[in-house]
């Protein structure tokens, strides 16, 4: 009977540790994959057409695959020049994502305490101007 009381008491708090961890992992994969991938559509000069259309459905397939919900605020690009980029700039992304830890909500606290970064430069291609 101490056993299973026992047991109960400490698989409770590890099970919850480990749902944690699962979904800032799933969140830290997603924030850097979404910065390997936005950077890569901007470095591409042969993808300058259609760049929105790719970012939104790279954005898409992140949400589906690692169950994440990115925000329009959530990605950010820079590049030295007004127009971005231009040939031999370095492109820089950069992802913040809330982490949803679970069971907070139910308590009444603010479930996205948590937050991960993830950020990945480029060249573009075309050779140093």
């Amino acid at each position: 009977m101490e056993f299973t009381g026992l047991s109960v008491i400490l698989l409770i708090p590890l099970v919850y540790l480990l749902l944690t961890c699962a979904s800032m992992q799933s969140a830290s994969f997603a924030a850097d994959t979404l910065a390997r991938q936005i950077a890569r559509v901007y470095s591409v000069q042969e993808l300058a057409e259609g760049r929105e259309e790719r970012i939104e459905k790279i954005i898409a397939e992140v949400e589906r695959d690692y169950g994440v919900d990115i925000g329009s605020g959530d990605i950010a690009v820079s590049c030295p020049a007004a127009s971005c980029p231009m040939a031999g700039e370095i492109v820089s992304v950069e992802v913040s994502l809330a982490v949803p830890v679970p069971g907070l909500g139910v308590v009444g606290i603010d479930s996205s305490v948590v937050g991960v970064k993830a950020r990945h430069s480029l060249m573009a291609e075309g050779g140093v101007p």
